[in-house]
């Protein structure tokens, strides 16, 4: 049925978690409430074709702005996710940015952004957004991956 351990802190001036690792080598694990919120930044090139020839005209920048702990914190401000674009780092002729595009992050390094026009972008591993559209594959690289190093 299992054993059962039972045991107190020799002198009561170690953390648990330090007590653990350093008596039986065991690390625990993260809580949610051990991650710290912080902000984070995915960007990418995304090629632009002609609407009417398909040729490409040039790369769009993109880039997406989150909290890594999303809408797993219960906070709104972390939830929120915003997708805008640069046309200063953009090489296609005539570039014309929108307003930036609003939405909702899960959380965590695989988490999910929807955005405001049912867009998805998922998140793989904390290192990279991925967007599916028209049968392709567009990557936002995530420039600060060290957000999730303390991921439960």
């Amino acid at each position: 049925q299992g054993a059962r351990i039972y045991f107190s802190l020799p002198d009561g001036k170690k953390k648990y978690g330090e007590y653990l690792k350093d008596r039986f080598g065991i690390k625990p694990r993260p809580k949610l409430s051990d991650v710290k919120p912080q902000q984070g930044i995915a960007t990418a090139m995304i090629p632009v074709a002609d609407s009417f020839t398909g040729k490409i005209l040039g790369e769009a920048y993109g880039q997406i702005s989150f909290w890594n702990v999303g809408q797993l914190s219960g906070d709104p401000i972390y939830a929120k996710a915003i997708l805008s674009g640069d046309c200063s780092k953009s090489t296609t002729p005539g570039c014309g940015v929108g307003a930036p595009v609003e939405g909702i992050f899960s959380g965590g390094p695989n988490g999910v952004i929807t955005l405001d026009g049912g867009f998805t972008y998922t998140l793989k591993d904390g290192k990279y957004f991925e967007l599916i559209f028209g049968g392709k594959t567009y990557k936002y690289t995530v420039e600060n991956p060290d957000i999730f190093s303390n991921w439960p």
